[in-house]
């Protein structure tokens, strides 16, 4: 009954949108290692699907201050803004996250937030072109916002 065990469970629940079926794993995960950003930011992330805003973002901020580097834990946080309808404090978050960790980190991120809300010429623009080494996040925003405004040829 291992935490690492519980966190694989959860994080490929939700990575199949199965977020019903990650509580269980994410809630024992957090019972095992309640100072892991890890179960913190699974927990979080089972929450903010469930609409449970509230205490996701209790919980992002809780991941963040224990290790505020991994590009998931902050880019999951602002994501629960997202969900909560604030877009100004979810790009506010890309912003910061920029410029500590340098421009075109959470690139990704913050083109799906202008994609969620309806800002396609904005999520466009943050995309630019694609590079070899762009992260499929780029990639199906563009192509979001590209089939949204009516070009899906050019998705």
């Amino acid at each position: 009954d291992l935490a690492e065990g519980h966190l694989a469970r959860g994080f490929a629940a939700t990575m199949q949108w199965r977020s019903i079926d990650a509580m269980g794993p994410a809630q024992r995960a957090l019972e095992l290692a309640p100072n892991d950003y890890r179960a913190l930011a699974l927990m979080a992330n089972v929450l903010s699907y469930t609409s449970r805003l509230e205490q996701a973002a209790a919980l992002d901020r809780r991941a963040a201050a224990l290790n505020p580097l991994p590009q998931w834990t902050v880019s999951r946080n602002r994501w629960t803004h997202v969900l909560a309808g604030d877009r100004d404090t979810a790009l506010e978050g890309i912003a910061q996250i920029n410029r500590t960790l340098g421009p075109n980190v959470r690139a990704g991120t913050a083109t799906r937030i202008h994609v969620a809300f309806g800002e396609y010429a904005l999520a466009l623009a943050g995309a630019g072109d694609r590079k070899p080494d762009e992260s499929t996040a780029i990639t199906i925003a563009r192509a979001s916002a590209l089939q949204l405004i009516g070009e899906p040829a050019l998705a």
